[in-house]
């Protein structure tokens, strides 16, 4: 998995309206935080409703296609833009990153440097980067089951 401190592996892929974003117009506007997700995880369902409150331009990474997508967000809330890391291409941008488990968190800075890595729900992490990037909404706890 990469690893605070690497490069950023760079990356174009589709949004759910078809249009292409890649990471480098990402990086051009500031630092930006890719969220690496499936549709179906029940721990992507807490975390990436709380995302768009972090004030640092966020983009979902879905390893589902348009349509799962855009109704996942409009199930859970989920205001930050997707692109699509699709099963037809290997999920070839999750497996650049080495995404073992999602959601999997890189805040990537304006030169592709991978500043931040976060694995999983991970409450004091969250709590972080909405510290650092603006937002100081309580991270809702993780209780499963």
């Amino acid at each position: 998995m990469i690893e605070a401190g690497s490069l950023a592996p760079e990356f174009s892929l589709a949004q759910i309206d078809g249009s292409v974003e890649s990471l480098a117009e990402l990086r051009a506007a500031g630092n930006v935080l890719l969220a690496f997700y499936k549709v179906s995880c029940p721990t992507c369902k807490l975390t990436l409703p709380y995302l768009h409150r972090v004030k640092i331009q966020t983009f979902g990474i879905s390893q589902d296609n348009a349509e799962a997508t855009a109704k996942f967000a409009l199930n859970y809330g989920v205001a930050i833009p997707s692109v699509l890391d699709l099963e037809e291409t290997g999920h070839a941008v999750s497996n650049a990153y080495g995404i073992h488990h999602v959601p999997t968190l890189f805040v990537v800075s304006e030169t592709g440097k991978v500043l931040e890595r976060i694995g999983g729900f991970d409450k004091d992490a969250l709590e972080r980067l909405g510290i650092e990037f603006g937002s100081e909404e309580n991270v809702p706890e993780f209780k499963p089951g």
